[in-house]
């Protein structure tokens, strides 16, 4: 890691950089071609733009506080979910990412500019989109995203709804999500309880969710030419012990460490491996097949020992395609680590800590609440409002 490129953001009104609670996690969200990095998820409702490192720009500006974000592959749906359980759905089916830079090539949700005493009401219709509905849940999302595979329009939307902790919607409609999937289904196999966060595979063949509980829980994914995709939405493996500790939720009390503990999927050479949150080492499971070439997660999970202090939150793997990837945990610590396989088995190890240029400020350690590294940075976000921007060999 280059320390020459190491800068600081601080994201305005997050939260007093001398609090010593860290309640309000600040998380991150790429979109796909703009080389864009959008904050959010303070309890002031914005969402800023981190295109100039001394000014971070605020492009939205909600009544209620923002607790997911996700962009479609092809960049031409954006979700947002809030505190109260509802989702804003934007279509953008004349956008199409253009390699020019400049303006013309910034996504139209990202050129939304709001001044510092206007609000922009959910019901309104984002004028630069061609249009956007909502898809509502009973309690505060959690997390939201795309299915990966190309010309597919499902979005997933995990909250703390017991009932409904995940459900799927076909959002290619531009009016409203045309169907749901996995209602029932994950109520019963999270055992009423609701999820914490949730990943595809890069492959998009499952989708695993983390619940409030701790379980952790993998589906297996429609073809995208099935007919009938309702049928073959089903429960591929589900873990008998709690990977991690469980949380209460936010009305009860839950810090930023809590509210943003992710797994993550990845890839190492055409293993598929999905990253665990929860514990002072990494945790990680395998996606195989089997010689009728069935889909399984393999029961083994594998463990790399050293650095953090405390539990790892969040984690990121290089975008660019390698075995590299960092976690950042609730000691205020992140760590670089590197996988390989050997004899067709993934093993990995630790290389060593990121270093982040840290003013002194704040009271106490926050902890890293998410993660984010493009082909050239490492964008580090904590639960003071601040983002360590860290140039990535």
């Amino acid at each position: 890691m280059h320390r020459d490129h190491a800068m600081t953001i601080q994201i305005p009104d997050h939260h007093p950089p001398a609090s010593p609670s860290y309640q309000t996690p600040l998380l991150l969200t790429s979109f796909p071609n703009d080389d864009a990095i959008v904050a959010y998820g303070g309890d002031d409702g914005c969402l800023y733009l981190l295109s100039n490192p001394n000014d971070p720009i605020k492009i939205k500006l909600y009544d209620d506080c923002i607790r997911g974000l996700a962009v479609s592959p092809d960049g031409r749906r954006v979700a947002i979910g809030f505190d109260d359980g509802s989702t804003i759905i934007y279509c953008y089916d004349d956008y199409k990412y253009s390699y020019e830079v400049d303006e013309d090539g910034i996504h139209p949700f990202l050129a939304i500019t709001q001044n510092e005493s206007s609000s922009e009401s959910r019901s309104d219709t984002d004028t630069n989109c061609s249009s956007s509905f909502t898809v509502r849940v009973q309690s505060s999302i959690r997390q939201l995203a795309f299915d990966p595979r190309p010309d597919q329009y499902y979005l997933s939307i995990v909250s703390e709804d017991g009932n409904t902790p995940l459900i799927i919607c076909d959002v290619t409609n531009k009016a409203t999500a045309s169907t749901l999937y996995l209602e029932e289904e994950s109520g019963k196999e999270h055992n009423g309880g609701g999820v914490r966060s949730l990943s595809y595979s890069k492959s998009g063949e499952v989708l695993s969710t983390l619940g409030m509980d701790g379980t952790f829980i993998t589906w297996k994914i429609p073809n995208s030419t099935s007919n009938d995709p309702s049928l073959e939405w089903e429960l591929l493996y589900k873990d008998v012990i709690p990977i991690m500790e469980a949380e209460a939720g936010e009305g009860m009390g839950s810090d930023a460490a809590d509210r943003s503990s992710r797994l993550l999927w990845g890839s190492v050479g055409k293993k598929e491996v999905v990253l665990l949150p929860g514990k002072m080492n990494v945790q990680y499971r395998v996606l195989g097949e089997g010689n009728d070439s069935d889909l399984h997660l393999e029961k083994q999970k594998f463990v790399m020992e050293g650095g953090h202090k405390d539990v790892i939150v969040t984690m990121a793997w290089e975008l660019s395609g390698g075995a590299r990837f960092v976690t950042g945990g609730r000691d205020g610590k992140v760590f670089l680590w590197e996988m390989k396989l050997e004899r067709d088995v993934v093993v990995g190890s630790l290389v060593g800590e990121v270093t982040l240029v840290k003013s002194g400020e704040c009271s106490g350690i926050p902890p890293i609440t998410s993660l984010i590294w493009d082909e050239n940075m490492i964008h580090v976000a904590d639960a003071s409002g601040t983002v360590y921007v860290v140039g990535a060999e």
